[in-house]
């Protein structure tokens, strides 16, 4: 890891320097095969318990069966079959993707901040050996970590108070990649709470 990056990991830009076109016009530099999950092959779809293990392999967790479920309908041969969520869904879950105020928060706030892997890991796991593609990979690190650090000090002006537990190496799915820490958070912030 350059000497640069830590310093922007550790004092990263103001949140003006550190949007989601930001994020986007560097994620949109990485390399192809990082840029997208690999597509299931026909096994994988064989099943949802195939596809689950195609998204063990490829992402590091799994949906449960019963979500998959709901996400996807069935083939009459017990295949996975197409996306069963109406396209308004996702629409508007990225039409609320804006900056949020939480600072009118009056009770108690658990946070779970996940980050992606240590760029030398990521850089290892995609076997990068190209200089500037190794560039762009701390690039695209080095601005999610200073958006995240931006929207923790916007958690942290909650009223009410806030835990932020930071997870490194996390996916989305915290809950599934993490599972162990935010059981531990959970029960650091109840029991806090008495």
């Amino acid at each position: 890891m350059t000497c640069q990056l830590l310093a922007r990991m550790i004092n990263p830009a103001p949140a003006t320097l550190r949007s989601n076109g930001d994020y986007d016009a560097v994620t949109s530099k990485l390399p192809e095969t990082m840029r997208r999950l690999p597509e299931p092959s026909p096994a994988d779809l064989r099943s949802f318990a195939g596809y689950r293990d195609w998204q063990l392999r490829t992402q590091g967790i799994a949906f449960l069966e019963a979500e998959l479920r709901n996400e996807f309908s069935q083939k009459p041969d017990g295949s996975v079959g197409d996306y069963a969520i109406p396209g308004f869904v996702p629409e508007a879950i990225m039409a609320g993707d804006r900056k949020h105020d939480y600072s009118q928060i009056r009770v108690p706030v658990l946070a779970f901040v996940g980050y992606p892997e240590l760029p030398q890991d990521q850089i290892r796991k995609n076997n990068m050996s190209d200089p500037p593609e190794r560039i762009i990979i701390e690039a695209v690190f080095g601005t999610y970590v200073g958006m995240t650090k931006n929207r923790i000090k916007r958690i942290n002006s909650a009223v009410g108070g806030a835990r932020v537990v930071e997870l490194w190496g996390a996916s989305h799915f915290v809950f599934l990649s993490n599972e162990t820490d935010v059981v531990r958070g959970l029960h650091a912030f109840s029991r806090d709470l008495k």
